[in-house]
Formats: C-alpha cells, structure tokens, sequence
C-alpha cells in the first residue's frame, strides 16, 4: 500500500530528530555532522509542503479533542490511573448502544475507522461489548459481535502480553477460544490497546492505543449533541485518558491548546523559519493527532 502524505511526513520528522541527537555530539564528528547539515538545508524544501499539509488536520482535530477537556482530573483523584479493569469498563460503556442511542452506530465505526477495519464490518446490528469472557484458552477483556465479525480487545496499562493456558501469547490464543466459546463461524479482529502501542504477539492482530480511542469518539461526536449529564462523563473520562495514558513526558493537554491556537497564529504556515522550529512539537502532535500516520 503507497504511502500517505502523512506517513511520509512522520518518518522524515522522526528521522529529523533523531538527527538532531548526532548535532549535540559534535566532538569527534564534525564532518558527519556538517553532512547532516547540508542534507537538512536541503531536505527543507521537501519537507515543508508536507508539513504545511499536515497542519491543517493537526489543527482541526486537535480543536475536536481540546473541546471537550475540563479543568479537573476527577478519576484521577478517585485512584482510577492505570487501572486496567477500570479503564476497559470506561471503553465498554463508551462504545456501548445504550449510553446514546442516538450516537451508538458513529461512535462505534469512528473507533473501527481508527483501527482500519470499518469498511469490513457491517454495522446494521449493534451489540453492548462483552467484557472478561472466558474461555477455554484464557479471558479476553473486551468482546464486540458484529453479524459477521468479532472484535476481541485486549487492554494493557502497565502490564505486558502474557501466555494463556495453552501456552500461546493472548493475542495469538483469543481468536480461536472466543469462537469456540460463542460457537460462532464470523472473522475475528484482535485488537492490542496499550498506552504507548506497543505491539502484540500476534503479527495480525491490531495495535492501538488510548490517545487513538479519544481520538475517535472526540472527533466524531460533538459535546452538544449530548444531554448535560453525559456530556460531562463524556469530558471526564476523556480528560483523565489524555492525561494518563499519553506519550510519557509530553503534556499532552497543553501540545492541544498549543495547536489549536497555530490557527490564528499565521507565521505557522508562512514562516519556514518558525514552522522548523516547532518540528517537536509537529511530531509529537502528529503522533497523537494522526495515528494513521504512523509506519
């Protein structure tokens, strides 16, 4: 599959920075460092476009997420950080038909979109998500049924894939118990959910993270579009998962004000001066902001 602009842009920007760490140790390496040098200057004229491209997503989903945030980290208060039970009945309620009738089929093809799997997945009949089904082969702890298909999440805070039963990683083992256990013939889709995306056993089954799981929701829906009573639920919980579950030593909370307000600060785009200055920032944004974008 080719490329996209924002891949492109992503690996140049990490390439990027990493460079920059051979630029703080010069001693011993002047000419490789002045190479480097000379590749940056003329890499800009490539990377720029790219850059400008990217920033107007960056803004406008940074504007949808930024929306909803409040003041006050309530679940934080209440010892909920890094609770991984706590965290996958937060995503089950959140994907669940009933918490809004209205909203239930977007907000549960925004995230299958996050995962790149919505055009696979008919959506015609929602179902609540499942959770700590167990099995013959071990408990996954999330189950989505679709007619045809089957999401299997399992959720990671601070632990680490470990074996089943049988002796097969979790991700490898859930696709063939869940069916057994609900005596199904549908396609499976294993999704790995972790704070920083670390990669599953299972070489099929998809990575994601929570940063992409608010993503998704914030995105899709609107905070008026919900009663009052939701709407602050809704703030709460995704308020406390940008907070703890982002990229370890970025503010997560401060990098989306500071992109939304690129918007009304025109020398973002027009000064290439300024614009490679923010190459951070852009990458981390981009990390967060554009997960699809990520190789």
């Amino acid at each position: 599959m080719p490329a996209t602009t924002q891949q492109i842009t992503a690996k140049f920007l990490t390439f990027v920075q990493r460079g920059r760490e051979i630029l703080t140790q010069r001693a011993g390496l002047l000419p490789q460092v002045e190479s480097f040098e000379r590749f940056v200057e003329a890499a800009k004229p490539l990377l720029l476009p790219r850059l400008r491209s990217s920033l107007p997503i960056l803004i406008q989903r940074a504007k949808c997420v930024h929306r909803w945030l409040m003041d006050k980290d309530v679940l934080a208060v209440a010892g909920l950080s890094n609770q991984e039970n706590s965290y996958t009945k937060l995503v089950a309620w959140m994907l669940a038909p009933q918490t809004h009738l209205r909203t239930a089929i977007r907000r549960q093809k925004a995230w299958l979109q996050i995962l790149g799997i919505a055009e696979r997945i008919d959506l015609s009949s929602l179902e609540s998500p499942r959770m700590q089904l167990r099995t013959d082969d071990g408990i996954p702890d999330l189950i989505l049924e679709f007619p045809e298909d089957i999401l299997v999440v399992e959720v990671k805070t601070k632990s680490v894939e470990h074996t089943t039963p049988s002796g097969a990683a979790q991700t490898l083992a859930y696709s063939g118990s869940v069916l057994r256990r609900l005596g199904r013939k549908a396609t499976p889709h294993v999704v790995f959910l972790t704070a920083d995306g670390q990669l599953p056993e299972n070489p099929a089954a998809i990575p994601t993270t929570f940063m992409a799981f608010v993503l998704a929701l914030a995105t899709e829906i609107a905070p008026e579009e919900l009663p009052s009573d939701l709407r602050w639920i809704f703030s709460t919980i995704f308020t406390h998962l940008l907070t703890h579950t982002g990229p370890a030593g970025v503010d997560v909370r401060s990098l989306l004000a500071q992109v939304v307000q690129w918007e009304s600060d025109a020398t973002v785009l027009d000064d290439s001066t300024i614009l490679m200055s923010r190459l951070r920032s852009i990458q981390q944004a981009m990390k967060i902001l554009i997960p699809e974008a990520r190789p």
